[in-house]
């Protein structure tokens, strides 16, 4: 949502690939824009399914921390509520879209993974919330992966947060 021609390059390649699905991951930063940004792809893109994925790491305090930005928690769930208004006002027009979360699992944050998914469920409405392991190299230089023990343990212990969203996506599908 940082780039201008956003909604020309996603009509592009909806219109000329017939691309029928997009994904668009975002750290949350600029609201406004990515409010903005979605009903515009929306309209130029009536056919085409848009999931928005934003990253959270932890509660704020530990977010803003591992992203070093002062109110960057805040500003993810800003921008996740205002898409949740956009789509209760574009459910007239039949226009959907996804507000998917990931949370990027790290030695920083492998503890606290369960009380944020936890704080979600209870006050960020989003369509599913996924962990991942961290990869690559971070420009902080003190994160690593989790081991595949501790990434394994996690994902067996958040399985009931898994089943809280499949079971909404299934309500859902049938409304």
């Amino acid at each position: 949502f940082l780039r201008t021609d956003l909604v020309d390059i996603c009509s592009v390649f909806s219109k000329n690939n017939k691309v029928s699905s997009l994904f668009i991951p975002t750290n949350g930063s600029r609201p406004d824009a990515i409010v903005e940004g979605v009903k515009n792809i929306l309209e130029a893109c009536p056919d085409t399914r848009l999931t928005i994925m934003f990253s959270l790491e932890g509660l704020p305090q530990e977010h803003d921390e591992i992203h070093d930005k002062a109110g960057a928690f805040a500003s993810v769930a800003r921008s996740i509520e205002r898409l949740n208004f956009l789509r209760i006002k574009l459910v007239k027009k039949n226009q959907r879209f996804g507000i998917l979360l990931n949370t990027v699992v790290s030695n920083k944050n492998t503890s606290n993974v369960l009380p944020l998914m936890e704080y979600v469920r209870s006050n960020i409405r989003v369509d599913s919330h996924n962990l991942s392991p961290l990869r690559g190299d971070p420009k902080d230089g003190s994160l690593s992966e989790p081991s595949g023990e501790q990434f394994s343990q996690l994902v067996a212990r958040a399985k009931t947060h898994f089943a809280f969203y499949a079971e909404s996506a299934r309500v859902s599908a049938e409304v």
